[in-house]
């Protein structure tokens, strides 16, 4: 019976190691996740006052955009309106009135070109102007 109760005893000693290794484990695993825990509990919140500032944000972005559409439908019609003659009329100025420079100063930067009224009498001489001013894609501005 002492042979047995020393392996049963060995054998006790060595499961009581096992399983102070497994506890000893299985506490460090709890460590790492209690810090990733709180590490997702700090980002949720992060995350969430940024969300909120994104929807106020947006909100507005969604009411000047609200203010503008008025102006951006009376440039529509303003720009349907133009046709070859008024081109021509502006090529023919040497110096345009104030304002005028000023307003093809913007198309110009829309378009991609020079600003100045050099280059926009230049810019003018294009038979195909007109069609880009018409086509503009302005929703991708």
């Amino acid at each position: 019976m002492t042979i047995d109760s020393e392996v049963s005893r060995a054998q006790v000693t060595k499961t009581s190691a096992e399983v102070q290794a497994l506890v000893s484990e299985a506490k460090k695993d709890q460590e790492v996740a209690d810090e990733r825990e709180k590490f997702i509990k700090q980002e949720r919140e992060v995350i969430e006052v940024e969300a909120k500032i994104a929807e106020e944000l947006a909100a507005s972005a969604d009411r000047e955009l609200e203010k503008a559409m008025p102006k951006l439908l009376e440039a529509n019609n303003a720009v349907s309106g133009l046709d070859k003659k008024f081109i021509a009329e502006m090529k023919a100025m040497n110096k345009p009135p104030s304002g005028v420079d000023v307003v093809m100063d913007a198309v110009m930067v829309f378009l991609e070109l020079p600003t100045g009224w050099a280059s926009v009498k230049k810019a003018l001489n294009d038979t195909q102007f007109l069609n880009k001013i018409m086509d503009f894609n302005k929703d991708g501005i």
